[in-house]
């Protein structure tokens, strides 16, 4: 396990990933160590009656830095806790924080180590639903609220977790999130993302190899918009991540 692994600047443990029953977006890659289990996962749900649509796996540093940057220059939009569009900030520390919410900071996304996957149900992508990627999308008469309860039952057989999501099936109304204010100068956790899965043994040993000190080595080498406001608080993000 090497450093550029983790930050996802190095991918020769990446590797391509096809299935029958599953719908596989362009270019979707993931950690080769992981491919047998995400196997069984999509043929465990084609056999139950759902498509699995892979949408995002791996994602590369430089990749995550266009993601960050283009929501910082107000190319993409930034959303609230209710996925709505802020459309004003009073200063670019709050911005940083807002963006936060949604995109992981480079070099700190779960998606560097092709360990960590987006998912949706296929059938509502093949019938021309717009995919928006929001919580409601998997509650209530969302297009994933047969999928949301599958994989409720079904992920933790296979090794998979949904890191920003609870199984209880009150977590989208939860309070607690709901109260979170809609611009914040205070670092939060990642809001929650009901599509977003984890092969468990793997993840849990790269996160443990995170310090501030590599981060912030890698944001000197790498940098991206606000990354010495990270620098500047790294503690706080290094704590968020769980290391």
């Amino acid at each position: 396990m090497r450093l550029e692994q983790i930050l996802g600047i190095e991918d020769s443990d990446i590797v391509t990933f096809e299935n029958d029953h599953a719908m596989v977006s362009k270019h979707f890659r993931i950690h080769q160590a992981i491919i047998p289990q995400l196997e069984l996962l999509c043929e465990k749900a084609w056999s139950d009656g759902i498509k699995l649509a892979l949408i995002s796996g791996y994602r590369s540093y430089q990749r995550q830095v266009t993601i960050w940057d283009e929501k910082y220059r107000g190319e993409r939009d930034i959303l609230d806790q209710d996925s709505h569009p802020i459309k004003e900030f009073n200063n670019d520390e709050e911005k940083f924080c807002a963006i936060s919410q949604w995109s992981a900071i480079p070099g700190a996304s779960r998606h560097h180590w092709g360990t960590d996957i987006d998912i949706f149900d296929a059938t509502s992508l093949e019938n021309g639903y717009q995919l928006k990627l929001i919580p409601e999308e998997f509650s209530g008469n969302g297009p994933c609220e047969k999928l949301n309860h599958w994989l409720n039952q079904n992920l933790s057989s296979y090794g998979f977790i949904r890191p920003y999501f609870s199984s209880t099936e009150n977590h989208m109304d939860s309070t607690t999130n709901r109260d979170l204010s809609r611009k914040s100068t205070t670092l939060k956790p990642i809001s929650i993302e009901p599509w977003h899965i984890s092969y468990l043994p793997l993840a849990q040993d790269y996160i443990q190899y995170i310090t501030a000190e590599k981060l912030i080595n890698t944001w000197s080498r790498f940098p991206f918009s606000a990354s010495d406001w990270a620098k500047n608080n790294v503690q706080a993000i290094c704590k968020l991540l769980g290391t």
